[in-house]
C-alpha cells in the first residue's frame, strides 16, 4: 500500500477495506482523460504497447494505492536495467513535464504488459482519502470538511494537504486539532499544533528553494 506524507487513518481498517477475497485491489478505474490519459498512453508505448488499441482505461494516481509486492519489485528491476539508473531518477526527470509520468501509471501499464490486463484490480469503491485542500481552508470550509469526513462510517483514511496548513488561521488549527486528537493522531491538542507548525516553517518558498536545490524534494523509491 502506498499512502502519501498527508494521509492518516482514522478509524480501523481491515484487508476488506483494500482487497477483496480474491486479493484483488479495490480501486476506482475509469476512462481516463487530459493529463492523466496522455500519461498513461506514454506508459503504454513505453512497454511497446499500442496505446491506441487501449481504451485508456486505468485506475487514478489517487492514495491509499495498491501495489502487487512481486509485480512491483519486477518492474523496478525492468526499468532500471533499461534506463540504468535508479526508477526515482527516471520519474523524476519527468517532474516538469506537463503530462508527468508515475509511479501509479508506470505500474499498470507495466501489468498490463505482463498479464495482458489490469487483472490486479477488482470493479469496486476505492478507499480513498478525503483531503482538506487549501481552497477549503481559504473559503473557511474546514468544519464543513471536518463534518463531512467524519459523518461517513466508511472513511478510513483522511488527509490534510500542506498547503492547506499554510492558509489556516488559529480556529482552522483548533478546528484540526481536534480532529486529530480525536482520532488518536496525537495524545495533544499542542502536539497537533506543533506539527501544523513544522509543515508550515518547512515549506516556506525559501526552505523549498533550499531542499530543491540539495536533492531533498526528490522522491523515494516506493
Amino acid at each position: 500500500m502506498v499512502l502519501d506524507a498527508k494521509n492518516h487513518f482514522i478509524a480501523p481498517t481491515t484487508t476488506a477495506d483494500f482487497l477483496n477475497a480474491a486479493g484483488q485491489s479495490l480501486q476506482t478505474v475509469s476512462q481516463l482523460r487530459g493529463a492523466s490519459a496522455r500519461s498513461f498512453a506514454f506508459c503504454l508505448n513505453y512497454f511497446g504497447l499500442d496505446a491506441a488499441a487501449h481504451a485508456l482505461v486505468a485506475a487514478l494516481n489517487v492514495t491509499p494505492f495498491i501495489f502487487e509486492t512481486a509485480r512491483a519489485r519486477e518492474l523496478v528491476s525492468f526499468v532500471e536495467e533499461k534506463e540504468d539508473c535508479a526508477l526515482d531518477e527516471f520519474l523524476q526527470s519527468f517532474s516538469g513535464h506537463a503530462d508527468r509520468v508515475t509511479e501509479f501509471m508506470l505500474y499498470q501499464a507495466f501489468v498490463i504488459l505482463r498479464n495482458g490486463s489490469l487483472d490486479v484490480f477488482a470493479t469496486g469503491t476505492q478507499t480513498n482519502s478525503d483531503t482538506l485542500w487549501s481552497y477549503e481552508v481559504e473559503h473557511r470550509q474546514t468544519a464543513e470538511w471536518i463534518e463531512r469526513v467524519e459523518a461517513k462510517p466508511s472513511n478510513r483514511v483522511a488527509g490534510v494537504h500542506w498547503l492547506a496548513c499554510m492558509k489556516m488561521t488559529e480556529a482552522d488549527r483548533q478546528l484540526i486539532a481536534g480532529f486529530w486528537q480525536r482520532h488518536g493522531l496525537v495524545k495533544t491538542q499542542a502536539e497537533a499544533h506543533a506539527v501544523i507548525k513544522s509543515v508550515v516553517v518547512k515549506a516556506t518558498p525559501g526552505n523549498l528553494a533550499f531542499a530543491v536545490r540539495k536533492g531533498a524534494a526528490a522522491p523515494g523509491r516506493r
